[in-house]
């Protein structure tokens, strides 16, 4: 007797198995498409920079201009490395025009500061720009009391799959930022919606910032002439009152100075406003012993280093009390290419711009 019921199977009839098939391939598709189209330079230019998802301020900024200066330059002869002094004070265009007018000869610099950048990130990060990016010369900028700043930075830094990856610590993440620029502007359109603070903050410094890195700010500091004041500039007084150089900054400097094998190197002390000294638990004399303690380092390695207390800047070259605004970085930055040039010179650096 036959039942009105029967037993249910599950088969996958063929012309499913064909629709997965096809719908993995448009997945494929459309994922090349993607990233062909992200790799555009028409694309680029009108989408803020991609993200490696490392919630620097301005890390994934950085890495996205070099990679778009070297594309159009050719390559990079000069690279300045730092924390935020470097990245408002050193101005790569104007070192480049000084250069031209100088030898007749065309120099590419960029400008590679990064918000909170201490000196042991500096040394990770020589070494990922030099094997990656191949530069003439490496000028690192530093200034006492920096190591005082940067702990969130490194943190976020050091552990960006991105930087492991170029550090030889792989990972699929690491692999997938290195060779997906799709991939980033995914992550860049994630930090927009869960983000939007951050993401806003990073679009302004992208338009403060120039095609080759330097950051520029036309702010400055009125009355910075003044004693600093223990109540407003609180935060200060706290980060540098107990200041001592720590023993990490000196063995990080000798590390970075072992690239020299590899790369032209040069350290260079960065304007801080006489005013800053205050902030100093024994003033200037905790300020000049640092100094000395790292000049010494750099000599003993064989490193040119250029002191910034011969150059005198204007008070409206100030836009705080150890940030150079733009027209204190167009100053200091030409006394620098004068360094380079005597540097050159002396036989201590070989000459880092383009044969005509």
């Amino acid at each position: 007797m036959k039942t009105p019921f029967h037993k249910p199977t599950l088969q996958l009839s063929r012309p499913l198995g064909r629709v997965l098939i096809l719908a993995a391939l448009l997945l494929m598709v459309m994922a090349g498409l993607a990233e062909v189209l992200a790799r555009l330079d028409a694309v680029q230019a009108r989408l803020p920079a991609p993200s490696l998802g490392s919630g620097h301020q301005n890390l994934d900024l950085k890495v996205a201009r070099l990679e778009r200066f070297i594309k159009k330059e050719g390559g990079v002869d000069c690279i300045l490395l730092g924390s935020s002094t470097v990245n408002y004070g050193l101005d790569p265009e104007a070192i480049r025009r000084a250069y031209r007018n100088r030898t007749g000869k065309e120099i590419r610099c960029f400008n590679f500061g990064l918000a909170g950048l201490n000196t042991p990130m500096a040394s990770a990060m020589t070494r990922i720009l030099v094997d990656r990016f191949h530069p003439k010369l490496v000028i690192l900028g530093i200034f006492p009391g920096e190591e005082s700043f940067g702990r969130a930075a490194g943190q976020h830094i050091m552990s960006n799959p991105w930087v492991n990856q170029q550090l030889d610590r792989r990972s699929f993440n690491g692999w997938l930022l290195e060779h997906s620029m799709a991939y980033r502007y995914f992550l860049r359109f994630c930090i927009w919606l869960k983000q939007p603070d951050f993401s806003r903050s990073t679009r302004r410094l992208e338009h403060q910032t120039a095609p080759d890195g330097f950051t520029r700010t036309t702010k400055a500091m009125a009355n910075i002439d003044d004693p600093p004041d223990p109540v407003r500039e609180r935060e200060l007084f706290i980060r540098y009152g107990h200041f001592q150089i720590a023993p990490s900054h000196l063995a990080a400097i000798d590390e970075l100075l072992g690239f020299k094998s590899r790369v032209d190197l040069a350290v260079v002390e960065m304007p801080i406003h006489p005013t800053t000294m205050a902030f100093f638990g024994r003033g200037r004399a905790d300020y000049d012993q640092a100094i000395a303690e790292t000049r010494k380092r750099v000599l003993q390695h064989g490193v040119s280093f250029w002191s910034a207390a011969e150059i005198k800047i204007p008070k409206e070259g100030w836009w705080n009390r150890n940030h150079l605004n733009v027209t204190g970085a167009q100053i200091f930055s030409v006394w620098l290419e004068d360094r380079m040039a005597e540097a050159v010179s002396r036989g201590l650096l070989q000459e880092p711009g383009l044969v005509p």
